[in-house]
């Protein structure tokens, strides 16, 4: 049966219908297009158009409502707001000038007072620290996500930013101290700054996370399938939700996992507060307007499971120290490995072979310690104990 016989018996639109009918929708979408760039040119007024700033929460707003926040503006010493082209960063150092010089990065959900109990124990033991908030958590703001992604490279001039505002000379070198995703950030930077890092050491950390933990909910939210504001709204609610149990972080890797419970509720710092990651992370959802949109877009472009090539640099970088001992940087020739033996986030054994597999055996040093995903909060004192360890050689 040919068209035109089907057409006639069956009394459907002409040719010349069934053309305005399929291209009237595209040319109608073309002519907003239009409409609308023709409005911005009209209006345009000769000076760029910077992107959105998600402003992080501010010292006049918290002041009425100070005991309800568990994470207070003057939480740890040291503290400075630093202006960087992308909004302003919190960051806090202390310590011995003349001591060791660590930096500490984060993960993808608590903020740096992740690391309170960690760095008051290595001040003690004469070091300087240096705590800083990623963009979008804490009180670091947050730029637009739609237009800067939070990668590697947002990640590194954030970094930069931070270690030139301090008035010691971090640019000389500096210990490398990263956590979950902030493990993640570490390895790629120092892989990208060798000369930088004077010794890495990563902590329960993304960057090797094998991609089948990802769950089917998240592959199918964070491929772009949905508008930025639908996933934004269905991220915040399973984030706020989600902090109330567990540690939000599991949220990215697997429906089927259960992050450390326990873990989630104990107390970050130990002056009697009873702040922990869960009630933080439930804190940034309703107080800090980038929280959510910044979260989404580190799952999405973060290094999280895709740093293989990095880590293999490090590796090179690594076995070219032990044959050339006047290389700058990872003076130990290895990086520091510590990971929770109770992790349900990034597990342990995998996560060990995946390291000395993509690194080589002898340019990783690997301790599994009590603990789970909250490693740094629950089980400081071993952590401390086996890094001070790292760097006197004696592991």
């Amino acid at each position: 049966m040919n068209l035109s016989a089907f057409t006639t018996r069956t009394k459907l639109p002409s040719h010349r219908n069934w053309y305005i009918t399929l291209t009237a929708p595209i040319v109608g979408c073309l002519a907003a297009r239009l409409l609308t760039k023709l409005i911005s040119a009209a209006s345009y007024t000769g000076v760029p158009h910077r992107p959105k700033i998600y402003h992080a929460p501010t010292q006049d707003l918290l002041t009425s409502r100070e005991d309800d926040i568990p994470y207070p503006p003057d939480a740890l010493p040291g503290g400075r707001d630093v202006s960087t082209p992308f909004g302003k960063t919190r960051v806090y150092e202390w310590g011995a000038e003349s001591g060791r010089k660590i930096l500490f990065v984060h993960g993808i959900s608590t903020p740096c007072v992740v690391f309170a109990r960690l760095a008051e124990r290595l001040v003690d033991r004469g070091h300087r620290v240096m705590l800083f908030d990623l963009f979008g958590r804490g009180y670091s703001d947050a730029p637009d996500p739609s237009v800067y992604r939070q990668d590697i490279g947002l990640f590194s001039a954030q970094i930069f930013a931070v270690l030139s505002s301090s008035k010691v000379n971090w640019m000389e070198g500096f210990t490398m101290a990263g956590y979950s995703l902030g493990g993640g950030i570490s390895a790629d930077f120092c892989s990208y700054y060798p000369d930088l890092v004077e010794s890495l050491v990563l902590i329960c950390p993304g960057g090797v996370t094998r991609p089948f933990k990802i769950s089917a909910v998240s592959k199918l939210m964070y491929n772009d399938l949905f508008p930025d504001w639908v996933v934004n709204w269905w991220m915040g609610r399973t984030l706020k939700a989600a902090s109330e149990v567990k540690h939000a972080v599991a949220e990215e890797i697997s429906d089927d996992h259960r992050a450390h419970a326990e873990n989630s509720s104990f107390p970050i710092f130990e002056n009697g507060s009873k702040a922990s990651a869960a009630t933080v992370v439930a804190w940034q959802v309703t107080a800090h307007p980038g929280f959510v949109p910044s979260f989404v877009s580190s799952v999405k472009y973060a290094p999280i499971h895709d740093g293989h090539h990095r880590w293999r640099i490090i590796g090179e970088r690594c076995d070219e120290k032990r044959k050339i001992s006047q290389t700058r940087g990872l003076k130990e020739g290895k990086m520091l490995l510590l990971l929770g033996q109770q992790d349900v986030v990034i597990s342990s054994t995998e996560t060990a072979e995946d390291a000395a597999s993509v690194l080589g055996e002898g340019n990783v040093c690997t301790r599994i310690l009590q603990g789970g995903h909250d490693l740094p909060t629950v089980n400081s004192d071993e952590c401390v104990q086996v890094m001070t360890d790292f760097w006197a050689g004696l592991i």
